[in-house]
């Protein structure tokens, strides 16, 4: 039997956008937005068949990641972005944590009203990204955090065996990030180590600030629903 976990909603969009307006302008969430939750489906692919789907939580999320090492293998813990709602749909701004074996045990950590906190990345332990000894949430969640009222952002750590408690960490980025949907963890100095690296890395840095001022509009374009948009606008044809 193939085990898959993922996200399941009813239907696909984000509300009646209109392009060139923020989306919270635009959509009422709770109203507008399917809310999307975390559902475990067995199939048995000698016969073809569905054999199973069970609902791991009840709570809308997105966005979910399990320990890379797991990954497409039997795992436990799954980390999610979720909202302030434990019915209805809102939109992604704190960090939970599902252990599929026990899944009232599930823990929830929410930042203030107005931060909102991008896609979770499981970061091992150093030294430990290979180890099978260790426990599968030996390790931090990290994710980048946006103020919406000091319109900054922030680098969060949080403790991936205790969410509940909040981030153990919090670094400043120095600029705005815009409000970002996927991220991943890269063990090591990806930036390089070398003098020329480290200018090519800045230039690159300076590059996004730029267009971080266009990117941080939250309009139609800003996800795959509105991409259509965002190519008519850009002037690309999408290929």
């Amino acid at each position: 039997q193939v085990v898959i976990d993922t996200v399941r909603a009813d239907r696909l969009e984000l509300g009646d956008m209109i392009p060139g307006k923020p989306i919270w302008d635009t959509v009422d969430y709770a109203k507008d937005v399917p809310k999307s939750t975390l559902e475990r489906f067995t199939l048995d692919p000698r016969s073809a068949s569905f054999v199973s789907k069970t609902r791991l939580s009840e709570r809308g999320l997105d966005f979910p990641i399990v320990n890379r090492r797991v990954s497409c293998a039997e795992h436990r813990y799954i980390w999610a972005n979720t909202g302030c709602s434990k019915d209805g749909p809102a939109p992604p701004q704190g960090i939970m944590k599902v252990d599929t074996t026990d899944p009232t045990s599930e823990q929830v950590w929410l930042p203030e009203p107005h931060e909102f906190c991008g896609e979770p990345c499981f970061a091992a332990r150093a030294g430990k990204e290979d180890d099978k000894s260790t426990a599968e949430d030996d390790g931090y969640i990290l994710s980048l955090m946006t103020n919406g009222k000091t319109q900054d952002s922030s680098l969060i750590v949080l403790d991936a065996a205790d969410i509940a408690k909040g981030p153990i960490a919090k670094v400043p980025v120095g600029v705005n990030m815009p409000h970002g949907l996927h991220g991943c963890w890269v063990p090591g100095n990806v930036g390089g180590s070398t003098p020329e690296q480290l200018v090519n890395a800045n230039v690159l840095l300076k590059l996004y600030m730029r267009k971080s001022k266009e990117w941080n509009q939250v309009d139609a374009s800003f996800s795959g629903m509105g991409i259509g948009q965002f190519f008519g606008q850009k002037g690309m044809d999408g290929r």
